[in-house]
């Protein structure tokens, strides 16, 4: 039986690898292939349509999937506009903490002003 940091850790490398991987599994195009999960198209997670993000439709059973339990730590690579930063925030609670980065420096700031009221959620 492992302890709660080692449990911590665990969970803190699984989220990055799990999102990767439920992404690319539910994508159409893997989904339905047993070919190459290599991304093809850059552009394929990009918004279509109605200006949704297709992976973000299956938000729950990702979540689920993931088993974060209050005082989990996340990492967040790539956190975009810190959407899914918030859906981990709610389900680590404030006794957990979100580490959000973001290359676009545009978006850590947009991310500092709009998540101000969640402190577990730390943009840079």
């Amino acid at each position: 039986m492992r302890n709660n940091t080692s449990n911590q850790l665990h969970r803190l490398l699984t989220v990055p690898v799990l999102i990767a991987s439920l992404t690319l599994a539910l994508h159409p195009v893997f989904a339905e292939s047993t070919q190459s999960t290599r991304i093809s198209d850059a552009k394929q997670h990009r918004r279509q349509g109605d200006k949704k993000y297709p992976y973000r439709a299956k938000s729950d059973y990702i979540l689920k999937e993931l088993d974060l339990h209050a005082g989990d730590v996340v990492v967040d690579i790539g956190a975009g506009d810190g959407w899914w930063a918030e859906k981990f925030a709610k389900s680590v609670g404030k006794s957990g903490a979100i580490h959000a980065a973001e290359v676009a420096e545009e978006k850590v700031e947009q991310m500092k002003k709009r998540l101000v009221k969640t402190p577990q959620i730390k943009p840079y």
